[in-house]
């Protein structure tokens, strides 16, 4: 009972700071996405150094309505599946 009213607690505390749904958004902006859609962007040289590497920041400029949102909701789906089974990679997004 202690147990689901901190979870209770800590969903307030969340929604208070940030109202905005993150998995709600990411789930919203893939199902707009076209088929193939940021492909250049998972293959890319900086992309693909970055996952090889001990960086933890990928840092991506852009003016607004660039596609930077877009872009990063395919990255974090790459991610999830790419890395699914293994249990020393933690993706967080906000």
């Amino acid at each position: 009972m202690k147990e689901n009213s901190n979870a209770q607690l800590r969903n307030e505390v969340l929604q208070w700071i940030c109202p905005i749904d993150s998995a709600e958004r990411q789930r919203t902006l893939l199902n707009m996405r076209h088929e193939g859609a940021g492909k250049w962007f998972l293959e890319s040289e900086q992309f693909l150094l970055w996952i090889a590497s001990e960086e933890k920041t990928l840092f991506c400029t852009g003016v607004p309505g660039a596609g930077k949102t877009v872009l990063t909701s395919i990255a974090i789906d790459h991610l999830e599946k790419r890395f699914a089974s293994d249990e020393s990679v933690a993706i967080t997004y906000l």
